[in-house]
């Protein structure tokens, strides 16, 4: 990914005058707080929460290129529908949208900017709501240490489906979004993101969402989610997504390292989908580093997605989940139908590999095939993982790994089983392998070999009679 840098806002500085001879007496003035020239207050807002003071916004970026909005005690800037074209808008303000705009900032031109303010939104709903809107011709965006707190659909977006899933309004994609240092608090979906190449979210804070805190919808390419920290995400009873992270019809080349997710009310990471135009399906996906805490159903989902009106499905592909740390997940309980990496059909080319999967409330891995007429999984590497203690109190199908239906595979090196440190070891089974799953027949192409089998409440595995003395003599069984 194209990686940009940006200097950091200069927000308000003091000066201390030097001493100066007046009246021919030695004097030494006061130390003053200069405000910018580009102080919108110059340019006739009042900030008394009552009036639209967007005009003097746009008369002081006309003016200097930027836009100062300083911060005043109890008070906020009444802002709305304003173009940021090449140009800045910065301080230590407070902004509430007005009922009836769309948006607070529309960010376009070469380079764009807003930085260091509070946002504190009123109610509003829709898809397009937005407080930032990221414009089509945006070559350059940033936007970094604001905080964001509202009830709206989203802090800051992108495009936007139109009356088709597949129709979106932007002809290009925006380019080069940088999100950083920001707190969200609130909102449906605090970024949602259509139409947008080189993003880099990182070092965000995410709380108390609605729904997914991220969302990638279409044409989204070349993203980086990084050092990001998600809490109580999805505070709706509902059955859409609810999800620190979540893809469909996007992230060709996604990277999703070093977060920290803890509490959502669906999945951690929900990466799946197709184009609308079944040109290509969601790839060059790495998971890494992350960890994820107690979520209430699966730590990292992936499939192909659900089945479009044409009927069509098209396989999702090469994926990387490495080094993440996933404990405590389905915390609602809900027996064998989730894991804490599960993959749910139509995944081609996946490497799985040293991650801990321990004490969840569900299986550890688990490679299967959901739908019947989507593609199968095929070419899966699992190695190196820790898979042990997952599963639910009384459950007899509590497994490490599950494995049902799929094409060409290696299982290589991992520990799949209870370790003593923890009470009441649960895991009952470490692999269980399934030559059929929902009519797909599993591919012998393939080995299962020095694994760990170690203290599984009823047995090391299960697996088809021909395989059993191989797998016997493959692996270590205790």
């Amino acid at each position: 990914m194209k990686r940009f840098t940006f200097l950091k806002s200069i927000a308000l500085g003091s000066l201390a005058a030097s001493p100066f001879i007046a009246n021919g007496k030695t004097a030494q003035s006061k130390k003053r707080i200069h405000s910018p020239n580009s102080n919108i207050l110059n340019y006739g807002a009042k900030g008394d929460g009552k009036t639209n003071d967007s005009s003097a916004v746009e008369a002081a970026l006309k003016a200097h290129g930027e836009a100062y909005l300083p911060r005043l005690k109890n008070q906020f800037f009444l802002l709305g529908n304003i173009k940021v074209n090449s140009s800045k808008i910065y301080g230590l303000g407070k902004i509430r949208k007005l009922t009836k705009a769309n948006f607070i900032f529309e960010l376009s031109g070469k380079k764009a900017e807003i930085s260091g303010l509070s946002f504190e939104s009123q109610l509003g709903s829709g898809n397009g709501f937005t407080e930032i809107k990221i414009g089509e011709d945006l070559e350059f965006g940033l936007i970094q240490n604001n905080r964001f707190d509202g009830k709206i659909y989203s802090a800051i977006g992108a495009d936007k489906n139109g009356e088709t899933d597949g129709s979106l309004r932007y002809s290009s994609r925006a380019k080069n979004i940088k999100i950083s240092n920001n707190f969200f608090k609130g909102y449906s979906r605090p970024v949602y993101l259509h139409s947008v190449e080189n993003i880099d979210i990182s070092h965000n804070t995410f709380q108390d969402t609605f729904y997914d805190a991220i969302r990638l919808r279409q044409n989204t390419q070349f993203c980086l989610i990084s050092s990001n920290t998600f809490e109580n995400i999805g505070t709706v009873n509902s059955t859409d997504s609810q999800d620190a992270v979540d893809s469909y019809w996007s992230g060709e080349n996604l990277i999703i390292s070093s977060n920290i997710i803890k509490s959502t009310n669906k999945q951690g990471l929900d990466i799946k989908g197709m184009a609308p135009q079944k040109n290509y399906g969601t790839g060059k996906v790495i998971i890494s580093e992350n960890h994820i805490l107690n979520t209430k159903f699966s730590g990292i989902l992936l499939s192909s997605g659900a089945k479009r009106s044409d009927g069509f499905f098209q396989r999702v592909h090469n994926f990387i989940i490495k080094g993440n740390y996933i404990e405590g997940c389905n915390t609602a309980r809900n027996g064998v139908g989730d894991a804490a990496i599960l993959s749910r059909h139509g995944i081609s080319n996946l490497i799985i590999s040293e991650n801990i999967i321990q004490s969840n409330h569900a299986r550890g891995i688990s490679i299967v095939n959901r739908e019947k007429d989507a593609p199968q999984c095929e070419n899966v590497t699992i190695i190196s993982n820790h898979c042990h203690n997952n599963g639910i109190k009384n459950n007899k199908s509590n497994l490490g790994i599950h494995l049902a239906g799929i094409n060409n595979f290696q299982v290589m090196n991992n520990f799949l089983g209870n370790i003593k440190e923890k009470k009441n070891p649960i895991q009952t089974i470490g692999l269980a392998f399934m030559e059929e799953d929902n009519g797909f027949k599993s591919n012998f192409v393939g080995q299962i070999k020095n694994n760990i089998f170690q203290g599984n409440t009823t047995q090391s595995f299960v697996a088809p009679e021909k395989m059993k003395k191989q797998m016997k003599t493959d692996n270590i069984l205790s």
